[in-house]
């Protein structure tokens, strides 16, 4: 008899946590806050239509955290194209950071140029000079970035291609799934 009274009490302790473990994975794959925000977003897209609270998918930079600095880049002509590389370069400053520090470059310049009695010919030249360092710095951290990508761009595509073949989910071929991507030691 106590051998039936302590099966009992085994099979009903695992059918309570068995019942638990399944309301918990129904509300997790159903309630949770993370499905519901990606329910939201299918709807968002599906619908075409923009709410006026719904987030958007994709980060809108800044140039300046300033608003009238950013008033003031935006209608600069090569501002973007500044943004572009700084983006490029996997640098995180922003583009009145990387205008200030040419702007400071220069002004350095100028002041060594003064100092020393230069002509003013040589003199703004090697302000301007100066103030091309900050952006040739930015250029050849593109161009570095963007020859390790090419680089090791043959073998992620190798990779993810064999993964598929395998028969797994495009994330977990590209590595999205388990930590690194394709692209994560480009920086």
């Amino acid at each position: 008899m106590n051998a039936g009274i302590a099966l009992f009490a085994v099979f009903a302790f695992t059918a309570v946590v068995l019942l638990l473990e399944g309301f918990f994975v129904y509300w997790n794959d159903s309630k949770s806050p993370e499905v519901r925000r990606v329910e939201q977003r299918l709807r968002a897209i599906s619908a075409g239509g923009h709410e006026a609270g719904e987030s958007q998918l994709l980060k809108q930079r800044v140039m300046s955290t300033s608003p009238a600095l950013q008033k003031l880049l935006l209608q600069m002509p090569h501002a973007h194209q500044l943004d572009r590389i700084l983006q490029q370069s996997g640098s995180s400053s922003t583009v009145i950071h990387l205008v200030t520090l040419c702007l400071l470059c220069s002004g350095a310049g100028l002041l060594v140029g003064l100092m020393l009695g230069w002509p003013w010919l040589v003199t703004v030249l090697a302000a301007a000079g100066l103030a091309a360092l900050p952006l040739m710095r930015l250029v050849w951290k593109r161009n570095k970035r963007l020859h390790m990508i090419e680089a090791q761009l043959p073998e992620a595509m190798d990779l993810i291609s064999r993964a598929l073949r395998a028969g797994h989910a495009f994330p977990v071929g590209a590595g999205d799934g388990g930590g690194r991507g394709a692209g994560a030691d480009c920086r």
